[in-house]
């Protein structure tokens, strides 16, 4: 069964204004957590409540829907990669956070948004068969990371 490719460009390009979206979204974030934690000396303070109103905001537009999902059609070893995901996420939340304390937020930002290249890592040693990885995806993340290098080296 193909898909309509006009449908699949419509998706893939709402996909990259969601990805924008994103990046617009954690840009602010960031530099707002680093005026938070200018204020409140505990980061992990500042993550925590950044966290749990997200989750309420998130929780409030799909909790319902997501639950019956979940119950519905998920198996075991989803519901366990579900599980890692969050880890990763609050794992990553912190210690931006902490870093963002320790670091000027010109710096640290950059250096958090190394993931392309841990993305890529991940995706061949646990997802292989998600996607394929590109020369031109690993190129393109090379571009990302070599930005961040010189962003670092030259704000320090």
């Amino acid at each position: 069964m193909s898909l309509n490719p006009k449908i699949d460009q419509k998706k893939i390009i709402f996909g990259y204004i969601l990805a924008f979206t994103s990046a617009l979204g954690y840009g602010t974030g960031t530099v707002l957590t680093k005026h938070l934690i200018n204020i409140f000396p505990n980061p992990i303070l500042v993550s925590g409540v950044s966290l749990i109103i997200g989750t309420l905001i998130i929780s409030v537009f799909y909790l319902k829907n997501s639950i019956k999902d979940l119950i519905k059609n998920k198996p075991k070893k989803e519901v366990t990669n579900a599980i890692f995901a969050g880890i990763s996420s609050a794992l990553g939340v912190n210690s931006l956070f902490i870093g963002l304390k320790l670091a000027p937020v010109s710096v640290a930002s950059p250096v958090a948004n190394t993931f392309p290249l841990v993305t890529i890592l991940v995706i061949k040693l646990f997802y292989g068969k998600l996607e394929k990885i590109t020369l031109q995806t690993i190129l393109g993340s090379f571009l990302i990371v070599s930005g961040i290098v010189t962003i670092t080296i030259y704000t320090s």
